[in-house]
């Protein structure tokens, strides 16, 4: 196993925990300048995508986390900031625009989990052909469990201990302690939480 570092840029701040680089799998690639990526101590990157192609951007994971899947910043002044003990499958977390993309501590996401803070391409209003969809931050508070193939869209606050349902398309706020699902996602249940362990009836 090895994650190896390709640094194409100038300035860039790279601070990996040395039991991070014993313990992962991946590719780091960072293509602009004047970027911070931080890795704390263990954290494993089993299968993992970590790319800048943007200048004065930062990613940041927290301790003892597990990250498989793809982090990129792609924007100048795009971040990408991830919790102590956190867990992703096969996440796609990408940053087209500035924004910021704030994940907390203790969250577990499925395989095929996406999110972005932008929509890639411009919506115009035809009466002033200016545009009218821009950039909006993702807050995912702690202790947050994402299903599988679930999108979350941009703008949209999940709150601590909230539960979103495989295959949803979360596109409005969740409050904490609830369980929403569906396409949009809406709320099913409240004053909830969960357990990573498989508790008995």
């Amino acid at each position: 196993m090895a994650l190896i570092i390709d640094n194409q840029g100038n300035h860039n701040n790279i601070t990996i925990a040395a039991d991070v680089m014993e313990k992962s799998h991946g590719h780091v690639i960072i293509k602009g300048n004047n970027n911070t990526l931080t890795i704390g101590e263990g954290t494993v990157l089993p299968n993992a995508y970590i790319e800048f192609t943007c200048d004065h951007s930062s990613i940041v994971v927290g301790k003892n986390a597990a990250i498989s899947g793809e982090l990129r910043c792609c924007y100048y002044d795009t971040h990408i900031h991830i919790g102590d003990l956190s867990a992703f499958l096969g996440v796609r977390i990408f940053a087209h625009e500035s924004g910021r993309i704030t994940i907390g501590k203790d969250c577990m996401f499925s395989g095929g989990v996406m999110m972005d803070v932008s929509d890639m391409h411009s919506i115009l209003d035809i009466r002033t052909n200016k545009r009218i969809n821009f950039a909006k931050d993702i807050v995912i508070d702690d202790h947050v469990w994402v299903g599988m193939d679930v999108f979350i869209a941009k703008g949209v606050h999940i709150g601590k201990n909230a539960i979103v349902g495989a295959k949803s398309v979360v596109t409005r706020d969740v409050p904490e302690n609830t369980l929403v699902a569906g396409v949009p996602a809406r709320v099913l249940n409240e004053y909830v939480t969960w357990n990573k362990a498989l508790l008995p009836k």
